[in-house]
Protein backbone atom coordinates (compact mmCIF):
# COMPACT_ATOMS: atom_id res chain seq x y z
CA UNK A 1 0.00 0.00 0.00
CA UNK A 2 0.83 3.29 -0.60
CA UNK A 3 0.44 6.59 1.65
CA UNK A 4 0.63 9.72 0.07
CA UNK A 5 1.38 12.12 3.25
CA UNK A 6 3.16 15.55 3.74
CA UNK A 7 6.38 13.90 4.19
CA UNK A 8 6.23 12.42 0.91
CA UNK A 9 5.45 9.02 -0.16
CA UNK A 10 4.83 5.61 2.64
CA UNK A 11 4.98 2.23 1.56
CA UNK A 12 3.70 -1.04 3.77
CA UNK A 13 4.25 -4.43 2.97
CA UNK A 14 4.14 -7.58 4.49
CA UNK A 15 7.42 -9.44 4.83
CA UNK A 16 6.66 -13.15 5.78
CA UNK A 17 6.22 -12.59 9.52
CA UNK A 18 6.78 -8.65 9.93
CA UNK A 19 6.15 -5.24 8.10
CA UNK A 20 8.06 -3.10 6.11
CA UNK A 21 7.43 0.87 6.07
CA UNK A 22 9.46 2.54 3.14
CA UNK A 23 9.81 6.14 4.44
CA UNK A 24 11.81 9.20 2.69
CA UNK A 25 14.72 9.92 4.91
CA UNK A 26 14.36 13.08 6.37
CA UNK A 27 18.09 14.02 7.61
CA UNK A 28 18.10 15.66 10.93
CA UNK A 29 18.56 19.65 11.11
CA UNK A 30 21.08 20.67 13.85
CA UNK A 31 19.75 23.26 16.21
CA UNK A 32 22.80 25.73 18.17
CA UNK A 33 20.30 25.46 21.52
CA UNK A 34 17.95 23.93 22.88
CA UNK A 35 14.47 25.36 22.44
CA UNK A 36 13.15 27.66 24.90
CA UNK A 37 10.44 25.72 25.46
CA UNK A 38 12.02 22.74 26.74
CA UNK A 39 13.34 24.91 29.58
CA UNK A 40 13.06 22.16 33.02
CA UNK A 41 12.50 19.45 31.14
CA UNK A 42 16.35 17.96 31.66
CA UNK A 43 17.85 17.23 34.33
CA UNK A 44 21.27 17.10 32.37
CA UNK A 45 21.56 19.36 29.34
CA UNK A 46 21.18 17.33 25.77
CA UNK A 47 24.59 16.52 24.20
CA UNK A 48 22.92 18.10 20.85
CA UNK A 49 19.94 18.82 19.52
CA UNK A 50 18.47 18.71 16.23
CA UNK A 51 14.75 18.52 14.16
CA UNK A 52 13.05 17.43 11.36
CA UNK A 53 9.91 19.22 9.98
CA UNK A 54 7.75 18.08 12.78
CA UNK A 55 9.93 17.03 15.80
CA UNK A 56 12.50 18.12 18.12
CA UNK A 57 15.28 15.58 18.99
CA UNK A 58 17.58 15.80 22.11
CA UNK A 59 20.40 13.29 22.24
CA UNK A 60 20.74 12.72 26.01
CA UNK A 61 24.17 10.50 25.34
CA UNK A 62 23.59 6.75 26.79
CA UNK A 63 20.66 4.41 26.74
CA UNK A 64 20.62 4.37 29.95
CA UNK A 65 19.76 7.88 30.50
CA UNK A 66 16.91 7.64 27.73
CA UNK A 67 15.13 4.94 30.24
CA UNK A 68 15.24 6.85 33.06
CA UNK A 69 14.04 10.73 32.06
CA UNK A 70 10.93 11.62 33.66
CA UNK A 71 9.10 13.73 31.26
CA UNK A 72 7.31 16.88 32.24
CA UNK A 73 4.56 16.37 29.92
CA UNK A 74 2.81 20.19 30.81
CA UNK A 75 6.52 21.16 30.21
CA UNK A 76 5.91 19.54 26.94
CA UNK A 77 3.15 20.60 26.09
CA UNK A 78 4.74 23.61 25.42
CA UNK A 79 5.93 22.88 21.62
CA UNK A 80 2.22 22.58 20.76
CA UNK A 81 2.14 19.81 18.24
CA UNK A 82 5.67 19.65 17.37
CA UNK A 83 6.80 16.12 19.11
CA UNK A 84 9.95 15.63 21.28
CA UNK A 85 12.44 12.18 20.89
CA UNK A 86 14.94 11.91 23.26
CA UNK A 87 17.39 9.37 22.12
CA UNK A 88 20.62 7.75 22.90
CA UNK A 89 23.35 5.19 22.09
CA UNK A 90 22.77 1.41 22.70
CA UNK A 91 24.75 0.03 26.00
CA UNK A 92 26.06 -2.63 23.81
CA UNK A 93 24.11 -5.25 26.04
CA UNK A 94 20.44 -4.65 24.73
CA UNK A 95 21.47 -5.08 21.04
CA UNK A 96 20.19 -1.78 19.86
CA UNK A 97 22.38 0.88 18.08
CA UNK A 98 20.65 3.63 19.58
CA UNK A 99 17.29 3.58 21.98
CA UNK A 100 14.65 6.46 21.82
CA UNK A 101 11.12 7.75 23.40
CA UNK A 102 9.01 10.15 21.93
CA UNK A 103 6.46 12.50 23.21
CA UNK A 104 3.56 14.79 22.05
CA UNK A 105 1.72 15.74 24.60
CA UNK A 106 -0.22 18.53 22.62
CA UNK A 107 -0.76 16.60 19.79
CA UNK A 108 -2.94 14.56 22.19
CA UNK A 109 0.03 11.90 22.72
CA UNK A 110 1.60 11.54 25.90
CA UNK A 111 4.18 8.61 24.70
CA UNK A 112 4.12 6.87 21.97
CA UNK A 113 5.09 3.14 21.76
CA UNK A 114 6.98 2.90 18.44
CA UNK A 115 7.30 6.19 16.29
CA UNK A 116 8.01 5.07 12.47
CA UNK A 117 8.05 8.80 11.60
CA UNK A 118 10.40 9.47 14.23
CA UNK A 119 13.09 7.31 11.95
CA UNK A 120 12.95 8.58 9.40
CA UNK A 121 15.14 11.02 11.11
CA UNK A 122 16.94 9.02 13.62
CA UNK A 123 18.20 6.23 11.24
CA UNK A 124 20.07 9.18 8.47
CA UNK A 125 21.50 10.46 12.39
CA UNK A 126 22.66 7.64 13.59
CA UNK A 127 23.95 5.83 10.33
CA UNK A 128 25.86 8.90 10.05
CA UNK A 129 27.24 8.68 13.94
CA UNK A 130 27.84 5.36 13.80
CA UNK A 131 28.90 4.50 10.05
CA UNK A 132 26.20 1.86 9.38
CA UNK A 133 23.59 1.83 7.22
CA UNK A 134 21.92 -1.08 8.92
CA UNK A 135 21.03 -1.69 12.63
CA UNK A 136 18.86 -2.35 15.49
CA UNK A 137 16.96 0.56 17.07
CA UNK A 138 14.44 0.18 20.35
CA UNK A 139 12.22 2.68 21.66
CA UNK A 140 11.62 1.90 25.33
CA UNK A 141 8.17 2.95 26.07
CA UNK A 142 6.40 0.94 28.45
CA UNK A 143 5.21 -0.67 25.25
CA UNK A 144 8.30 -0.68 23.66
CA UNK A 145 9.30 -2.19 20.29
CA UNK A 146 12.03 -3.21 18.04
CA UNK A 147 12.90 -1.23 14.48
CA UNK A 148 14.98 -2.89 12.13
CA UNK A 149 15.74 0.07 10.59
CA UNK A 150 18.00 0.59 6.67
CA UNK A 151 19.02 3.48 5.01
CA UNK A 152 19.30 3.20 1.17
CA UNK A 153 19.98 6.52 -0.91
CA UNK A 154 17.16 8.75 0.33
CA UNK A 155 14.99 6.15 1.56
CA UNK A 156 14.81 4.27 5.33
CA UNK A 157 12.98 0.81 5.46
CA UNK A 158 11.92 0.20 8.82
CA UNK A 159 10.87 -3.98 9.44
CA UNK A 160 9.64 -4.84 12.26
CA UNK A 161 6.58 -6.61 14.29
CA UNK A 162 3.22 -5.11 13.97
CA UNK A 163 -0.11 -4.67 16.25
CA UNK A 164 -3.30 -4.53 15.24
CA UNK A 165 -5.18 -1.61 17.18
CA UNK A 166 -7.65 -0.91 14.39
CA UNK A 167 -9.85 -1.96 11.53
CA UNK A 168 -11.58 -0.07 8.91
CA UNK A 169 -12.66 -0.12 5.68
CA UNK A 170 -11.70 3.29 3.60
CA UNK A 171 -14.33 4.34 0.66
CA UNK A 172 -12.93 6.15 -2.14
CA UNK A 173 -14.46 9.21 -3.52
CA UNK A 174 -15.91 8.23 -7.31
Amino acid sequence: MTFHTRMGDLRAAKEGDTCCIDVPALPPEPLKTTPRELDGVFAEPPIDVFRNFDNIFANLGSEAAVRRFEPDLMRIRRLGKTGLAVIGVGDGTSGAAFVSRYFAPGAGISEDPVTGSTHATLAPNWSGILGASRGWAFQASPRGGWLDYELVKDRVFLRGAAKTFMEATIFLPD
